[in-house]
């Protein structure tokens, strides 16, 4: 299935961020699995990740952009995919103009996750932070 990707899933929602592990690992991706930003803090901090994948809306509404723009800052090699289902979701100008930031608005399917994150990966890759 081609590249082995290392991603931080962030979803609050157990039983969905339990089936995206699920899909990611049938791609053969190695995932690690949180529920809220702090957690995902203390494993970016801690491991080496390809992606962070991350809900917009967690625990408070905003709390993926703001885990977003923490791991820009601190970490400019890992790109960012960022996931929704609010209405008309727009990311704050800073991180529009990331070139290692993306959004996908739900509903998905697992297809498509996995092809938009081989593609984000594969445009990432030659970007300098």
């Amino acid at each position: 299935m081609g590249e082995r990707y290392r991603i931080l899933l962030v979803e609050d929602q157990q039983a969905l961020r339990l089936s995206l592990e699920r899909a990611l690992r049938f791609y053969a991706c190695e995932v690690v699995g949180v529920a809220c930003a702090a957690s995902a803090q203390q494993a970016l901090r801690a491991g080496c990740f390809d992606l962070l994948l991350c809900d917009i809306a967690l625990t408070q509404l905003n709390d993926g952009l703001e885990l977003a723009r923490w791991a820009r800052s601190r970490l400019p090699d890992v790109p960012v995919l960022l996931i929704t289902g609010l209405p008309n979701p727009q990311l704050p100008l800073l991180l529009q103009r990331d070139p290692q930031v993306r959004l996908l608005v739900k509903p998905f399917g697992l297809l498509t996750l996995w092809t938009e994150i081989k593609a984000f990966l594969a445009e990432t890759a030659g970007l300098v932070p």
